[in-house]
């Protein structure tokens, strides 16, 4: 070891090199944290756009069954209806 004479400017350029490496450091470390967190936010936003998915397609096959429930009862109600309509013809075509 050599005998180091630091003066005011050394002693500012040694502290204001230390300020930069904790800089550096300090940034590193959080742009590091910040990478890993949207790491994981991208994998939750593919497993959200998974349950969308899965939510959408339960949702299509809903409403396909509700309409097939509905025609289904359209017709009962229409076959009805025609056989009520018989049955009116067949009462207002008696004599009195």
């Amino acid at each position: 070891m050599g005998n180091h004479v630091y003066t005011a400017a050394t002693m500012d350029e040694v502290m204001l090199n230390d300020l930069k490496q904790f800089i550096a450091v300090t940034i590193s470390q959080q742009t590091s944290e910040l990478r890993s967190d949207m790491a994981k936010m991208s994998g939750d936003i593919q497993e959200v756009r998974g349950d969308i998915k899965r939510i959408d397609q339960k949702f299509d096959n809903l409403t396909e069954h509700v309409a097939e429930a509905l025609d289904t009862a359209n017709e009962a109600t229409h076959k009805q209806l025609q056989n009520h309509e018989k049955r009116i013809r067949k009462l207002e075509s008696e004599p009195a």
